[in-house]
């Protein structure tokens, strides 16, 4: 009796096992794939807070930041205050503002920090989280910085200054 449940805990800790490296093997390959898909701008149809689409096409040729936010996150808060005071630097760059929440929330943070019909800044919804999911976001904020040759300058994961912005837009 002793035996058999000796030999059942062994087989339960090595099934444990198995399965828990199984699950780290599948996440680091999945981070690898992102990493390797963002290296250029992917190409993506975003879905627009204010209506329409647009394809990431449509930022080539441009130095572009694309900036993973919730309204809601103070981070994130700090980031369009940032933004907004700024706009007039950042003119020849394109900015596009991705996220999970409802279009309402979305706008609602545009007019909040004066964002609202400054043409290179743009809002899209990503509600289906495809566009997350396909660039491997983890955190929010995050943003990744693409130079007008459409390849990855900089990744930052958390909040960034807007000199640090402006900078790897360059």
């Amino acid at each position: 009796m002793r035996k058999t449940i000796g030999r059942a805990a062994i087989v339960l800790v090595l099934l444990c096992s198995s399965v828990l490296v199984y699950k780290i093997v599948v996440k680091v390959n999945q981070k690898k794939e992102c990493e390797r898909i963002t290296q250029a701008l992917p190409s993506y149809t975003f879905n627009l807070a204010y209506g329409g689409t647009m394809h990431t096409k449509s930022l080539e040729d441009k130095p572009t930041a694309v900036m993973f936010f919730n309204p809601g996150c103070e981070h994130c808060e700090y980031e369009g205050e940032a933004l907004s005071t700024n706009s007039g630097s950042l003119k020849e760059k394109e900015i596009l503002m991705v996220s999970l929440s409802p279009r309402d929330s979305i706008k609602a943070y545009a007019k909040r920090h004066r964002l609202e019909g400054i043409s290179n800044i743009r809002f899209a919804t990503d509600s289906l989280a495809k566009a997350t999911i396909m660039f491997g976001v983890q955190a929010i904020p995050t943003t990744f910085i693409y130079g007008s040759d459409g390849r990855l300058r900089k990744r930052f994961n958390g909040e960034v200054s807007i000199k640090a912005l402006m900078r790897e837009l360059r």
